[in-house]
């Protein structure tokens, strides 16, 4: 069983839900946790791994965990069952603004990224899984540890630029182009809050609107 290292990005304040969710969920596989406060997200991300290799004690994996996420109780106890060859995985979250697209990406051989189609959303949620994917959005991430150790030094682990525009983006794109693998959890589906909680039922209620992204389905 993995033993999960839990970082927060955080920015002075959290959410009274945001705090709730966080103390109702089972932390049975949970080794620490690891707090930055008011940095800016890609210095966070980047001073949260070189904390985290640097914390001691026995942990397996790191899980972002950001303050708007209001993941499952059991949403640690999934992660650590996790297999070895889990390199980075993140959970089903959506975006803010219809047509409220998940947060995981498939990146086609002519170099179009799309999101996920509603379809296949509904799809892998109905049969909850570990599905592979190119990259995904950080809001609710664990990330092996193996993956931090052997980053290659010479890459930035967390930075953006034009084609990669944001610190997700970048860091599963560089992951992938070292051999490391990205999937989604299906199984962990999380409310994304704004003034109002985001998630799969947003989603599929603009089913009907969506034109532009190609169809990626376990059939």
């Amino acid at each position: 069983m993995q033993k999960i290292l839990v970082g927060f990005p955080l920015y002075h304040q959290v959410p009274s839900d945001w705090f709730s969710q966080w103390e109702s969920l089972d932390r049975t596989y949970l080794a620490g946790t690891i707090v930055i406060n008011g940095a800016y997200l890609i210095t966070a991300m980047n001073m949260m791994a070189d904390m985290a290799l640097k914390t001691e004690g026995e942990w397996d994996r790191l899980l972002v965990y950001e303050h708007d996420m209001i993941p499952p109780t059991d949403a640690i106890t999934r992660m650590a069952h996790y297999g070895d060859e889990h390199d980075i995985v993140g959970c089903m979250y959506f975006s803010h603004t219809p047509p409220h697209f998940a947060f995981a990406y498939i990146e086609h051989d002519d170099g179009d990224t799309c999101p996920l189609s509603p379809a296949t959303v509904q799809e892998w949620c109905d049969k909850p899984g570990i599905y592979r994917v190119s990259s995904v959005g950080f809001g609710l991430t664990s990330i092996s540890r193996r993956v931090l150790e052997n980053w290659d030094p010479s890459i930035p682990m967390f930075a953006q630029d034009d084609r990669w525009g944001s610190h997700d983006l970048w860091f599963c794109k560089k992951a992938r182009d070292q051999g490391f693998k990205v999937f989604v959890d299906s199984g962990i589906v999380c409310g994304h809050l704004s003034r109002m909680s985001v998630g799969l039922a947003d989603n599929q209620a603009h089913a009907h609107t969506v034109t532009n992204v190609r169809e990626f389905s376990l059939s």
